[in-house]
C-alpha cells in the first residue's frame, strides 16, 4: 500500500527543482503535472493487474507439484488440528 501511495503521491508533488531530468507533479505545474499523475496512476493499475494474474498462473502451476489448498474436511475439522497436530484451549 505504501508503494501505490508513494507512485501516486508522486504524481501530485514532483518537482523539477529537485530532479532537473523529472517532471512537475499536479500542484506545481497543472498541465504537465496532469499527464505524470495519469501516467502514475496507469502504472499503479498495470503492476496490480499484472500481480494479480502472476499470484493466479503461478499458483496454478505450483498447484501440479503441491496441492496449494486444503480439503474442505480439513477446513471444517480446523487446521491447528489438522495440519499441526494442535488444539487451542480456550482461557
Amino acid at each position: 500500500m505504501g508503494g501505490v501511495m508513494g507512485t501516486i503521491l508522486l504524481g501530485l508533488f514532483a518537482t523539477k527543482t529537485i530532479n532537473v531530468n523529472g517532471a512537475d507533479g499536479l500542484f506545481y505545474n497543472f498541465t504537465e503535472g496532469s499527464k505524470f499523475l495519469g501516467i502514475q496512476i496507469l502504472a499503479v493499475l498495470f503492476a496490480c493487474v499484472y500481480a494479480y494474474y502472476f499470484t493466479l498462473y503461478m499458483l496454478k502451476i505450483l498447484n501440479k507439484f503441491v496441492r496449494v489448498k486444503v480439503s474442505g474436511v480439513q477446513e471444517r475439522k480446523g487446521l491447528d488440528i489438522t495440519l499441526h497436530g494442535e488444539s487451542v484451549r480456550p482461557y
